[in-house]
């Protein structure tokens, strides 16, 4: 599951940024700046909490080498929880600033 949501989130990560080129409204662009940003926290948070969990799969001696404190699933998760919401936060900016902007036209 995590593996579909990192390469979905990076295959709209390119999307998005390529497409910035052909957006008219400056707030649309900021917005999808930010959106990108959080996508990219998202996918390098997910990178590195991935290979500290391989690491310590392939380094294990006893089965509970790989159990993890309260306090390092938090802040190896932090990132990765923080990119997600921030991704859906700024999407519905978007949403919002889209509904807005057309309701004026």
């Amino acid at each position: 599951m995590e593996e579909t949501i990192a390469y979905t989130s990076s295959n709209s990560l390119h999307l998005l940024c390529r497409t910035r080129r052909n957006l008219m409204h400056k707030s649309l662009t900021l917005l999808l700046d930010m959106h990108c940003f959080w996508t990219l926290v998202f996918n390098v948070g997910w990178l590195v909490n991935s290979s500290m969990t391989l690491h310590a799969h392939i380094s294990m001696r006893k089965p509970s080498d790989i159990m993890v404190h309260a306090r390092t699933c938090i802040l190896r998760r932090a990132p990765e929880i923080m990119g997600v919401y921030g991704s859906l936060f700024s999407q519905m900016a978007m949403a919002a600033e889209r509904y807005r902007a057309s309701t004026i036209l």
